[in-house]
C-alpha cells in the first residue's frame, strides 16, 4: 500500500475516492471559509466595527484553517474503494 500511495499523483488524488470522516471535514472546512468570507464582509454602517479579534479571526486564520483543511481532506484517498475501482476497471478491459 506504501507504494502505491507514492504512485499517484495529484490529479489522481483528486478525483479518487475520499473517506467519509475527510468527505466531512472537507465540507466543515469549506463551511468555515465561507464564514470567514462573511466576517471580511462585516457591514460596518450597519453593526459598526467589528472586535478586533472576530475581525482577525475571520481575516486569516479562519480563511487559511478552513482552505487548507478542505485541500488536505481533498487529497486523502480511499485506497479499498480505489482498488476495487481499479478491478472494476480492467474487467472492462
Amino acid at each position: 500500500m506504501y507504494t502505491t500511495q507514492n504512485k499517484l499523483s495529484i490529479a489522481e488524488r483528486l478525483t479518487s475516492p475520499t473517506p467519509k470522516l475527510f468527505q466531512l471535514i472537507a465540507t466543515l472546512g469549506g463551511i468555515l471559509t465561507v464564514l470567514s468570507a462573511g466576517v471580511m464582509n462585516w457591514p460596518v454602517d450597519v453593526y459598526g466595527p467589528a472586535p478586533e479579534w472576530i475581525a482577525w479571526l475571520g481575516n486569516w486564520a479562519g480563511m487559511l484553517a478552513g482552505m487548507l483543511t478542505s485541500l488536505v481532506s481533498f487529497l486523502t484517498v480511499d485506497f479499498g474503494k480505489l482498488r476495487a475501482k481499479k478491478q472494476l476497471d480492467s474487467v472492462g478491459k
